[in-house]
């Protein structure tokens, strides 16, 4: 599985967590090209609240976030100088998906709800995960 960064529907998904919206406002939802995506419909899920979770990586196999049946999208972000391998409970520097060093490239969403670990060459690296539902 790769990890991609799905900025646009993390924007979207981000907006579902706010309060929801009558139907006869305007919606303040839009799609990845700005246009308006309307309000009519759109049911409120998962908690209105916001809390991303950091992690410390170290060279076994760590439990980034665990399996979760109602999450819609898993996002992740690699702040450390150090790669993380991501992957199952054994995953290793050679089997795992290398989540690049620094946060500048070493993001992306995906829609996944299983349980994902990570694991480093060497020291620990942090990583910042967050679950929209």
């Amino acid at each position: 599985m790769k990890l991609r960064p799905v900025l646009a529907a993390l924007a979207l998904a981000c907006a579902f967590a706010g309060p929801a919206l009558a139907q006869s406002q305007a919606s303040p939802y839009r799609g990845p090209s700005g246009s308006q995506i309307p309000a009519s419909g759109v049911q409120t899920i998962g908690s209105p609240s916001f809390a991303p979770a950091q992690i410390s990586v170290g060279t076994s196999p760590t439990l980034i976030v665990g399996a979760t049946v109602g999450r819609g999208w898993l996002c992740l972000t690699n702040t450390s100088a150090t790669v993380v391998y991501l992957g199952g409970p054994a995953v290793t520097t050679s089997t795992g998906h290398a989540l690049g060093a620094g946060a500048a490239g070493a993001a992306g969403c995906i829609p996944y709800t299983g349980a994902l670990y990570g694991v480093v060459a060497s020291g620990t690296a942090t990583v910042t995960e967050a679950e929209i539902y």
